[in-house]
C-alpha cells in the first residue's frame, strides 16, 4: 500500500464538513421562514439547530485530532 491516502480518504472530512454546513444553513433558513409566516414556533425547532451545532463542533474536534482521553 502506498504512503499517500486515496483521493476519497483525503477529501472525505472536507466533504462531510461541507454537507453539515449546508444542512445547518438550510435548516436555519427553513425555520426562520416558517416562523415569519407563523407556521412554526417553539423550542423543538431551536433544539434541532443546537443539536446540529453540537454535531458540527464534535466533528470539528475529531477532524483536528483532539483526543482528550488519550494519555
Amino acid at each position: 500500500m502506498s504512503e499517500h491516502p486515496s483521493f476519497f480518504h483525503a477529501l472525505a472530512p472536507v466533504l462531510v464538513a461541507n454537507i453539515l454546513t449546508v444542512v445547518f444553513v438550510y435548516s436555519f433558513a427553513k425555520i426562520s421562514q416558517k416562523e415569519r409566516s407563523g407556521e412554526e414556533e417553539g423550542r423543538l425547532t431551536y433544539m434541532w439547530l443546537i443539536l446540529l451545532v453540537l454535531l458540527m463542533m464534535l466533528y470539528g474536534i475529531y477532524l483536528w485530532g483532539v483526543h482528550p482521553f488519550e494519555k
